[in-house]
């Protein structure tokens, strides 16, 4: 399902203007699928290529169909996902990781990964 973000022209809007997704830092942990096989040959992960994705793209076109993976996960970390200020639930595939997916609006976006460590008996803030 895709989600939906605030745009004063829509996602069916004209536009050919490109806007970023910033990933706060994070962007070794984000991926996508292989655009081309230019684009496999240039990917220097294994790990990404066995699994056909290559690093995030952060700039897109305003109406474009964006699908990303959080690709880092650890088993004893806890995430939380915050796009444009919203709290939002991704969906999860073992072999890959989380998965987003919205239409780019006619703005900048924000995405923001907030995680704990959840093996300790007191679980730690928010970071």
């Amino acid at each position: 399902m895709f989600m939906t973000l605030l745009s004063a022209a829509g996602a069916d809007a004209c536009n050919h203007k490109t806007y970023k997704i910033d990933f706060c830092g994070q962007d070794y942990a984000y991926a996508q699928k292989v655009e081309s096989q230019k684009s496999k040959a240039e990917s220097k992960d294994p790990w990404l290529s066995e699994r056909g994705l290559m690093p995030a793209r952060a700039e897109r076109k305003a109406g474009e169909q964006v699908v990303i993976y959080f690709v880092m996960i650890a088993t004893d970390t806890d995430y939380r996902f915050i796009l444009d200020g919203v709290e939002v639930r991704p969906d999860y595939e073992s072999s890959i990781g989380y998965i987003f997916r919205f239409t780019m609006p006619e703005h900048d976006v924000t995405l923001r990964c907030l995680q704990r460590n959840s093996m300790r008996e007191i679980p730690e803030p928010w970071e």
